[in-house]
């Protein structure tokens, strides 16, 4: 899972992403884009999240005093090596 809590700008690194992000999506992926921001790059995760069933994109203004945090489920974990939990 690759979550993004961001201003969707160049300043932000999106212009690196949109280069690689189609290739990205052919890897076992999920990407959760939450923010605002430039509108190429609004439009970009629109058309992402229409094109692959595993980005999520919600567009929202934030707050400097929001705190978000993701959990993935147990079932999603993989141990770093044998043995090791």
């Amino acid at each position: 899972m690759i979550g993004i809590v961001s201003r969707f700008a160049d300043q932000k690194g999106f212009d690196l992403i949109s280069e690689k992000v189609h290739e990205l999506m052919k890897e076992d992926v999920v990407l959760v884009a939450l923010g605002t921001g430039e509108r190429k790059y609004q439009i970009l995760l629109q058309m992402l999240a229409a094109t692959y069933p595993r980005v999520s994109l919600t567009a929202r203004k934030q707050r400097s005093d929001e705190t978000f945090s993701a959990m993935p489920s147990l079932s999603c974990l993989k141990p770093l090596a044998p043995g090791v939990r």
